[in-house]
Formats: structure tokens, sequence, C-alpha cells
């Protein structure tokens, strides 16, 4: 069914779209930063001081070094917010607080992330759908796992090289930026990472197992992670308002990703800061519009991260089958 003829969603009351406060944002980056940061600070203190034997350390640091994982995916979705604009009342300021943040995460452009974003939004699980075009090519658990975020992070930093050197964009992206302002964000994307990988060889360099715990391991556990959520987002989903993505409603999953678990809610209402997301699901679950169709959410932790097994297919089998019509 062609999405503008379904019904839409229920206009949201005006408090969860207007503009984020700077307390707000600011306690979200807090957030983001300290779970990507504090478990492997902790994790480097257990081995350092605790005198624990290893058997012993191996549950607890393992433990940790998923919680920075997806400690450092919010850091990576900082990118996110602040490129739908809901870091700052002013567009180009919540860009550029996501573009800085987001570059702790290493080999991430936030800048080639958002040209492409966009399409996605209007196309999504559709042909078009430039995640489509990419995340369905990966039908294997482990490719998913091992190769999907490096393939992904190495399109975004094309496109931001391409930006920075021919001074264009490929055909078909659309976007409020100006070129210039477009070129002074990759600018700053990339002092961003050079800073961020300045931070890093340095902590490697004075402290080698500082370095192991605070950002190798939990950026070899992010890459898995953000993998895995690519396909409890969107594995198996539909084509229709309601379903052309998942929430991923267990606790656990809100109190890992702040909010960012809501993806149904943040697809229909995109403006939303993600740390509303609960609150909008919430309200939006009583309106007679999701009794009628009713919301696609996964309430199980486990078993929404059993989504990136190769027996899932991305997106919705409309768009699987026009694309095996087209090859």
């Amino acid at each position: 069914m062609n999405k503008r003829a379904q019904r839409l969603p229920p206009a949201l009351p005006s408090h969860f779209i207007e503009p984020a406060r700077a307390w707000a944002m600011t306690l979200f980056v807090i957030y983001a930063m300290g779970l990507a940061f504090g478990p492997g600070l902790l994790s480097y203190w257990m081995i350092a001081y605790a005198g624990w034997s290893i058997p012993a350390l191996l549950i607890p640091v393992t433990a940790l070094t998923v919680a920075a994982g997806f400690g450092f995916y919010v850091v990576g979705t900082i990118a996110h917010e602040g490129f739908h604009f809901t870091l700052a009342r002013h567009k180009l300021a919540s860009a550029l607080i996501g573009t800085w943040f987001s570059a702790a995460v290493f080999a991430f452009f936030g800048v080639g992330f958002y040209l492409i974003h966009s399409r996605h939004h209007r196309h999504t699980n559709a042909v078009d759908d430039p995640d489509f075009q990419l995340f369905s090519k990966f039908n294997s658990t482990w490719q998913r796992l091992l190769v999907l975020r490096l393939v992904n992070n190495r399109g975004y930093l094309k496109l931001v090289a391409r930006l920075l050197i021919k001074n264009e964009l490929p055909a078909g992206i659309h976007t409020i930026f100006s070129l210039a302002e477009l070129k002074f964000l990759a600018i700053v994307n990339v002092a961003a990472q050079l800073f961020w990988i300045g931070v890093y060889v340095t902590l490697f360099t004075t402290n080698p197992t500082l370095g192991l715990c605070v950002v190798l391991l939990p950026h070899a556990a992010t890459a898995a992670i953000s993998a895995t959520i690519v396909f409890v987002q969107h594995a198996d989903t539909g084509d229709q308002l309601f379903d052309n993505s998942r929430s991923h409603s267990s606790p656990w999953a809100t109190l890992l990703m702040g909010g960012t678990n809501y993806h149904l809610e943040h697809h229909l209402y995109p403006r939303v800061p993600c740390w509303r997301l609960p609150r909008v699901h919430r309200w939006l679950q009583k309106t007679e519009w999701a009794l009628k169709n009713p919301l696609l959410a996964e309430h199980r932790f486990f078993a929404g991260l059993a989504l990136v097994a190769g027996h899932h297919r991305y997106g919705s089998a409309a768009a699987s089958q026009s694309t095996a019509r087209r090859n």
C-alpha cells in the first residue's frame, strides 16, 4: 500500500515536540558518554587494583564491555539526534553538537550518516531506502556482526571525503544545509575524529591496559551491538506505518539505549528527542489509531537481539520481492 494512502498517526501533544532544553540535551550527552566510558574505567580498576584472578574477572569485565558497547552506540546516536535537530533550537547548532560528540566512535562520520539518513525515512524498507539497499545484502549472522558496520562506516567516510575533496554530493541527496555549511560540518567532523583519535592514542601510549578496557574492547563490542540493533529495528518488518520498524520496548533496552530503542515511534515522529520516545510509546498505545493498528514491538530483550540471526531478513517482504524482480 502506498504510504500516503495510509491513515496517518495522530498528532502529538505539543510538549512532546517542543525543542529540547539545554539541560535535557546536556543530560543526554552526559548519559551517553558516561555509559560509553564508565564501564571501561570500572573494568580497568578491577583488572589493575582489585586483585582478582583472571577467571574471576572474565564475567564482570565481559558484562562491562557489553555495557560500554551499548554506550558507544548511544554516543553514535548523538549524531542521529543532532541531525534530526532535537539537540538545540538552531539546526546548525544541533548538527554541530551531534557531529562533535558522535566522533568519539572511531571512524564514524556523522555528516556522512546524515547525508543518506533522510532517504531512509522517506523510503523506509522500500527499494529506494539506502539502508535496505545495503543491509539486505548481509544474510549471514557472522557477516552482520563482524563486517556490516565496517562497510557502513566506510560509506559515510566516502561521502565526507567527496564533499571535502570534490566539493560535491552524489545525485539524489537532499539537505537543508547549503554546500558551504555542509563543508563546515565535514571539517568539524574530521577535526573531531582527529581529536578523539589523539585522546585514544594518548591512552594507549601511557597505559595500554586502560586503552584496552576503555577504547578497544568497547569499540569491538559496539560494532557487533550496533549491527544487531539494525536488525532489531528492521528485520522482518512490513511496509505499513505501524510496522515498518520495530520498537525494542524492554526496560533493559531503554536503560542501555537511552530511549533510542523506541524506533517505530521515532519513524512516526522523527522530530521527538529520543529521551521522550518511551513516553510517546505509552501515549500512542492508548490512541484509537494504535488500537486499530497494533504497533510492532518486541518486549523481550534477548528475543529482540536474536533478530540479528541470518534467517531474519532486513526490511519488508514486499521490498525483497521487488528487488528480486529487478535483478
